[in-house]
């Protein structure tokens, strides 16, 4: 499990510049409001000393971050943001193009004076939160992890049976257990203790291959911690996403 140690937003502090519309909207943590700009956005910022990134409610075809330190290229991570797992011929001639939303971004070398640009492409580019901060790795994600949705739309039926559907949003819900050792302990638990009532990233993917199902941004409902083995500890967690 990976989980991003959010830096407080700053907006004179943290922000350089975007050519898109409602610039301060992707650090609000709402995803229902965006950034966003018809043709490739583009966002400039100065975080400070981090070594990860989120984003979520990303729409384009690609996201690239670049990191500069006294002018020169220190960090570069360009992804596809689109889904391109193929089952069959079928979906390789007819299926068509699927958004990936969420992204987490490891590695950014931890420079007080990094400079970030962040470019999503596309004929229209939208981010709906984008996080930074340092990014810290606990542990490996046990099998049987649940993956559910909450769903927000509503339905109403009338006197004479009649069901009327308005589509409304969804939240993403994990649970999780994690196979530590003791010697992080202390430092996982002082994590998930400071990111309390705060938003953040979630990824529970083995080393760092991105994978979107199991990678959340919100906030933690539940977590305990048991010392089960003499090298290593257990620490069940539900995480339940934002809309």
């Amino acid at each position: 499990m990976r989980v991003l140690n959010r830096t407080p937003y700053v907006q004179g502090t943290h922000f350089t510049s975007s050519d898109g519309t409602d610039p301060q909207n992707m650090f609000n943590d709402t995803l229902s409001e965006v950034t966003s700009k018809s043709g490739d956005l583009t966002i400039v910022l100065t975080p400070g000393q981090i070594t990860g990134m989120g984003f979520a409610g990303l729409k384009g075809n690609s996201l690239t971050v670049v990191g500069e330190s006294d002018s020169v290229e220190v960090f570069s991570h360009t992804q596809s943001l689109q889904d391109e797992s193929i089952t069959d011929w079928f979906d390789y001639f007819f299926e068509p193009f699927t958004q990936i939303g969420d992204v987490l971004v490891s590695g950014i070398p931890p420079f007080s004076d990094i400079e970030i640009t962040i470019t999503i492409e596309g004929a229209s580019a939208e981010c709906g939160v984008c996080a930074f901060g340092m990014l810290y790795s606990f542990g490996d994600t046990t099998q049987g992890t649940k993956i559910e949705i909450l769903d927000y739309s509503t339905k109403e039926t009338d006197e004479f049976g009649v069901t009327t559907f308005e589509e409304g949003p969804f939240s993403k819900r994990i649970s999780a257990e994690i196979f530590a050792p003791n010697t992080q302990i202390n430092r996982m638990q002082r994590t998930l203790a400071q990111s309390r009532a705060t938003p953040t990233f979630y990824d529970f993917v083995d080393g760092t291959t991105f994978d979107e199902v199991l990678t959340v941004f919100g906030f933690y409902r539940d977590f305990s911690i048991v010392v089960r083995y003499p090298q290593h500890f257990l620490c069940t967690i539900d995480i339940e996403g934002l809309t």
